[in-house]
C-alpha cells in the first residue's frame, strides 16, 4: 500500500496515485457470479462518464478482481482501434490473444474480415471463444464439457471478461456493427465491461438493458464519496473536502486537480486548476459534436448555465430560442454531465464544474449579454411565470432570493431597488436574513438598499452594524418614497428597544403599504407597546399582526408573533398562555431549520419561565440551557437580563435551591440597575431578589429592591410586597400583614399579575404562623382562585412553605373547582419531611445564616454570639437535619420548609 508520505508531493496530492473503492470496484461481481438462470444472468457492466471519471482505472482493477476469481480477461481500447473496421478485428484478435494460451491458440489461424458484410467473420469469432473456453475447462477439469441449446447453463467455471473502453470513439458503420455482432452472439462464458463518455447508441446494449441483464454506473456512481477524496487528498481537513466536492460535485479529476490547487502555492496551484478547466474543455467538445450544432447548443448552455437549476420557461426566456429544451434534451440523452429533472416541467442541470466553465467562457466572450441573461431571469423569478407554465414563480420560497441574485449580477442598480423593494421586507419576514446579507453586497447604493440590508443585520444580531446603516439615512433620502418611510419608522424602533433606550411606539401604518412593509411595521409598534406597558392596545394589534403572519405565509414574522404573544402572556403572568406561545413558535422554527438560531432565545426564555411557575423544574433547566445558548449580544437588555435570572433561579450549572443561587441573582439584579429594560422583566428580577433576600435574611439587598422598584415603576403593588418582606426581616409582622393585604386581596394595582398571588401567599403563611387557621383557608380560597387561573403554582410552594401546603392537604376535597389544580400542586411538591427532633431558635438563626456565604466568625458578629455558640449551634443543625456539610443543609432545610 502507498504510504501518505509517498503519494504526497510538496505537500499536495500525487495524481498518479490511485484510491482503493471498494464500493464499486465489488460491482463486477455480479457480473462474474454464476448461479442464476442463463435468462436473467447480468451480461455486461455499462460505465457512461466524462473523461477523468477513473473509468479505466475502475476497469482495470475490475480485470484484476476477474483474474483472482480465475477468470481471463482480454482489454481493448477501441480508441486505439481508430473506429476502422479491419483495425478493430486486428486490435480485437490481439486483445484474446493476450487473455491466456488457449484463447491464442483458437484465433491464431482467424483471418482479418473481407468485404462489407462482417458477420461470418463474427460469428468465426464466437466459436474460437468457445473453443477456447472448452480447453481451459477441460484443463481445469480433465473432462470435455458442452451443454445442449437451450438447456439451463451447466457452466460454473469462469470464462472470459471481455473490455471494450472507449465505446464513443466508434467512428464507422462497420466498426459500430461488428461490436453490435460480438455483444449479440458472444457465447455464454463471455462476460463484456462496456467503457465509454456518452451511452452506447447500439440495439445490443439496449436489448440487454430492457432485459434486465445490463447493469449501468453514470459519472454519479463514480464521483468521489468524501472518504475517498481525503483518502486521496490527505492534506485536506474535513471542511475543505466537503468545499472541494461542492465545487466539483466529486468529479474525480476535477477533485483532484482543485485539491492540489489547495496545497501549492501560486502560480504552481493555478497551473492545476487549469489543467481541470482543460478536462471540462474538453469534455464540452465531445458534446457539441458536428460543427453546424456547436453554437446553437452553445447558446442554449450559456443559457443554462444562469443558475444550478433552471425551469424550462426560464430556459427559453433567457436563451431566446423555443426548442432550448428539445436541445438540451438531446444533449443530456448522450451526456451525463447535464441531467433533466423528473415532473411535469423539466428543469435542466449542468454539472458544476461545467456551469462553472461556460460561465466563466461567456463572461469572457461577451460580459453585457451575460448581464443581459442574467436581468432577464431576475424579471423573470420576481413577476413569475405565465400560469401555463405551471411553475412557481414568486410564491416559491426561494423565488424571491433568486430574483434578487440575479438582479445583482445583472449590475442594474435600478433593478437591484425594483427587486428590493418587491422581495426585500418578504425575505426578512420569512426569516431569510441570512440569505438576503449573504446575497445583497453591502455596497449596494441607494436608501432602500441600506433600509433592507440594516434590517436583515438586526435580524441577525448585528445592531451596531444597523445603526450605522440607519443613520446615514436622512430625510433627504427618503424623499415621498412611502415604504422606505415605513420601513424606515419600524427599523428606527426595534433598534432603538434593541439597544436600550426608551421607544414610543410607531402610529399605525397607513394604507397603501405593501402588506409585508405593513407587517414589519405593525410587528415593531406590537413590541413597542408592549415595552411601554400598554398590554390592551398591544393584544389588539397583535391579533392583526398574528393574522397577516398566517396569511402571508411568512415563517419568520410567525416565530416573532408567537414570541410576542408569549410575552404578553408573560407580561399578565398567564403561565399557560405563554407557554402555549412559546411552544408554537418553537414548533414553527424547528419545522423551517431554526432550532438552533439566535431568533428562539426569547422562546426558550419564555418557555422556561412557564416551565418553571408550573413547578416543571426539569424543562425549565433545559429551557435556560438553550436560551443561554442561544443568546448573544444582538439581544436586547430585557432578554439578556431574563435569561441570566432564569439560569439563577433554575439552577443552571449549580443546584437548584443552593446557596450559589442567591449570589447569581444578586449579580443579575446588579446588572438591571444601568439597563432599561421592559416592566415585568423588572418586576420578575427585582421580586425574584426580594424572596431570596427574605429566605437569606438579606435587609439590605431588599431595601435595594424597593428603591429600583419605585425608580422604575412608581407607586405599585410590587413596592408594597417588597417592603413587607423587609418589614418581616425586622420582626414587624403586623406592618407586613397590612401591606400584603390589599395587595393579596386584588385592590392595590400591580405592574404584573403574578404579584397578588406572591403576596396572597406570604399572608396565608402568615396566618397559620399567627394560628389563624379559619381566616387563613378562607384567603387560601382566594389565593387558589387566581393561582389555578394563571397556571401559577409555584408562588403557593414557594412562598407558602410547608404550612400552606399542609393547610391544603388537609382541605383535600373542600376545594371545589380547585381540587385538580391543588391535587397537581402536591403531587409535585412531594411529601412535607421535617427534621426528625424540632430545631432552637438559636439554631434556626444560624441556618438563616447559612445561604449567605457568611463564615463562622461573620455570623457570629451578626448574631453577637461567640464563634464556639455559632459552632455549637451547627452541630445541633447537622444532627437534626441529618447531613454533614453546609450545602446539605441548605438543600434539606429549604426541602423540609425551613428557608
Amino acid at each position: 500500500m502507498t504510504s501518505v508520505a509517498e503519494r504526497t508531493v510538496t505537500g499536495a496530492v500525487d495524481l498518479g496515485w490511485t484510491v482503493p473503492r471498494p464500493r464499486l470496484e465489488a460491482r463486477v461481481d455480479v457480473l462474474l457470479a454464476g448461479g442464476a438462470s442463463w435468462a436473467t444472468r447480468c451480461r455486461a457492466l455499462h460505465v457512461t462518464a466524462p473523461q477523468g471519471s477513473g473509468k479505466s482505472v475502475l476497469a482495470r482493477a475490475w480485470a484484476a478482481r476477474a483474474r483472482r476469481a480465475g477468470w481471463s480477461v482480454a482489454l481493448l481500447d477501441l480508441g486505439a482501434a481508430q473506429g476502422e473496421t479491419s483495425l478493430l478485428a486486428r486490435r480485437l484478435l490481439v486483445a484474446v490473444a493476450e487473455a491466456g494460451p488457449a484463447y491464442r491458440a483458437a484465433v491464431t489461424d482467424l483471418g482479418l474480415p473481407t468485404g462489407e458484410d462482417d458477420t461470418a467473420w463474427v460469428v468465426g469469432l464466437v466459436g474460437a471463444l468457445e473453443r477456447a473456453h472448452a480447453v481451459t475447462i477441460g484443463s481445469v477439469t480433465g473432462t470435455d464439457l458442452g451443454e445442449a441449446d437451450g438447456a439451463e447453463d451447466p457452466l460454473t467455471a469462469p470464462g472470459l471478461l471481455l473490455v471494450l473502453d472507449g465505446l464513443h470513439r466508434l467512428a464507422c458503420d462497420g466498426a459500430t456493427r461488428q461490436v453490435d455482432l460480438l455483444l449479440r452472439l458472444a457465447p455464454r462464458s463471455v462476460r463484456f465491461v462496456l467503457l465509454g463518455r456518452r451511452p452506447a447508441d447500439l440495439p445490443a446494449v439496449l436489448d440487454l438493458a430492457v432485459a434486465g441483464r445490463l447493469q449501468q454506473l453514470s459519472a454519479h456512481d463514480l464521483a468521489f464519496t468524501p472518504e475517498e477524496l481525503a483518502a486521496v487528498c490527505p492534506t485536506l481537513g474535513p471542511e475543505q473536502v466537503d468545499e472541494v466536492l461542492a465545487e466539483t460535485q466529486g468529479w474525480p479529476v476535477l477533485a483532484r486537480t482543485e485539491a492540489a490547487a489547495r496545497s501549492l502555492p501560486e502560480p504552481t496551484g493555478d497551473a492545476w486548476r487549469l489543467l481541470g478547466r482543460d478536462v471540462v474543455t474538453a469534455s464540452l467538445a465531445d458534446w457539441l459534436g458536428p460543427e453546424p450544432l456547436a453554437e446553437p447548443v452553445r447558446d442554449v448552455l450559456r443559457a443554462a448555465a444562469v443558475d444550478e437549476e433552471v425551469p424550462l420557461a426560464l430556459l427559453v426566456a433567457v436563451s431566446g430560442r423555443a426548442d432550448a429544451g428539445a436541445l438540451l434534451d438531446r444533449l443530456s440523452a448522450h451526456c451525463c454531465l447535464v441531467s433533466r429533472g423528473v415532473g411535469s416541467m423539466p428543469r435542466y442541470r449542468l454539472h458544476a464544474a461545467v456551469r462553472s466553465h461556460v460561465e466563466a467562457e461567456h463572461a469572457c466572450a461577451d460580459l453585457a449579454d451575460l448581464r443581459r441573461r442574467h436581468a432577464v431571469a431576475a424579471r423573470w423569478f420576481a413577476d413569475g411565470p405565465d400560469g401555463a407554465d405551471g411553475v412557481a414563480g414568486p410564491a416559491d420560497p426561494g423565488a424571491g432570493l433568486a430574483a434578487l441574485r440575479h438582479a445583482v449580477r445583472s449590475g442594474e442598480h435600478d433593478l437591484v431597488g425594483e427587486v428590493l423593494r418587491e422581495i426585500g421586507p418578504r425575505l426578512v419576514n420569512e426569516g431569510r436574513s441570512e440569505d438576503l446579507l449573504t446575497v445583497l453586497p453591502a455596497e449596494t447604493p441607494g436608501p432602500l438598499a441600506h433600509c433592507v440590508r440594516a434590517r436583515a443585520l438586526l435580524e441577525e444580531g448585528h445592531a451596531a452594524e444597523a445603526r450605522v446603516l440607519l443613520d446615514g439615512l436622512d430625510l433627504a433620502d427618503i424623499g415621498d418614497d412611502h415604504d422606505l418611510a415605513v420601513l424606515t419608522e419600524a427599523l428606527r424602533t426595534d433598534l432603538e428597544r434593541v439597544v436600550g433606550v426608551r421607544v414610543s411606539a410607531p402610529a399605525v401604518a397607513p394604507l397603501g403599504s405593501r402588506p409585508d412593509v405593513r407587517l414589519q411595521h405593525d410587528l415593531a409598534r406590537v413590541n413597542a407597546l408592549l415595552r411601554a406597558g400598554r398590554l390592551d392596545e398591544a393584544e389588539r394589534a397583535l391579533v392583526g399582526v398574528r393574522r397577516q403572519a398566517l396569511g402571508l405565509d411568512r415563517a419568520g414574522a410567525r416565530v416573532a408573533a408567537e414570541e410576542t404573544t408569549a410575552l404578553l402572556a408573560a407580561a399578565r403572568s398567564d403561565a399557560r398562555g405563554a407557554a402555549a406561545a412559546a411552544r408554537e413558535g418553537l414548533t414553527v422554527a424547528s419545522r423551517h431549520g431554526w432550532s438552533r438560531h439566535r431568533r428562539t432565545a426569547h422562546l426558550h426564555l419564555l418557555a422556561g419561565w412557564a416551565a418553571r411557575s408550573r413547578l416543571d423544574e426539569d424543562a425549565a433547566r433545559v429551557h435556560a440551557g438553550l436560551a443561554v445558548e442561544m443568546l448573544d449580544d444582538g439581544h436586547d437588555a430585557t432578554v439578556r437580563l431574563c435569561v441570566a435570572a432564569l439560569a439563577a433561579v433554575a439552577g443552571l450549572d449549580g443546584d437548584a435551591g443552593g446557596p450559589v443561587d442567591a449570589e447569581r441573582l444578586h449579580r443579575v439584579w446588579e446588572s438591571l440597575l444601568d439597563e432599561v429594560v421592559a416592566p415585568e422583566a423588572v418586576v420578575y428580577v427585582a421580586m425574584a431578589s426580594v424572596y431570596v433576600s427574605l429566605a437569606t435574611n438579606r435587609p439590605e439587598r431588599v431595601r435595594e429592591a424597593i428603591g429600583v422598584l419605585r425608580d422604575r415603576l412608581g407607586d405599585v403593588g410590587e413596592v408594597d410586597v417588597a417592603v413587607a418582606a423587609a418589614d418581616l426581616l425586622r420582626g414587624q409582622r403586623r406592618r407586613a400583614h397590612a401591606a400584603l393585604g390589599p395587595v393579596a386581596g386584588g385592590t392595590r394595582a400591580c405592574a404584573v399579575p403574578g404579584t397578588q398571588v406572591e403576596a396572597a401567599a406570604l399572608l396565608v403563611r402568615l396566618e397559620l404562623e399567627d394560628d389563624n387557621h379559619a381566616r387563613a383557608r378562607e384567603r387560601c380560597r382566594a389565593l387558589l382562585e387566581v393561582a389555578d387561573r394563571l397556571g401559577l403554582p409555584r408562588p403557593l410552594l414557594d412562598l407558602g412553605g410547608p404550612l400552606l401546603l399542609g393547610l391544603l392537604r388537609e382541605g383535600r376535597g373542600g376545594w371545589g373547582a380547585r381540587e385538580g389544580f391543588v391535587g397537581s400542586l402536591l403531587a409535585r411538591s412531594g411529601p412535607l419531611v421535617g427534621p426528625v427532633v424540632p430545631l432552637t431558635e438559636r439554631e434556626l438563626d444560624v441556618l438563616r445564616e447559612l445561604p449567605t456565604l457568611a463564615t463562622v466568625e461573620e455570623m457570629a458578629d451578626a448574631l453577637v454570639v461567640s464563634v464556639n455558640t455559632v459552632k455549637t449551634h451547627l452541630r445541633g443543625v447537622y444532627r437534626k437535619l441529618g447531613v454533614s456539610s453546609r450545602r446539605d443543609a441548605v438543600q434539606e432545610a429549604r426541602r423540609a420548609g425551613l428557608l
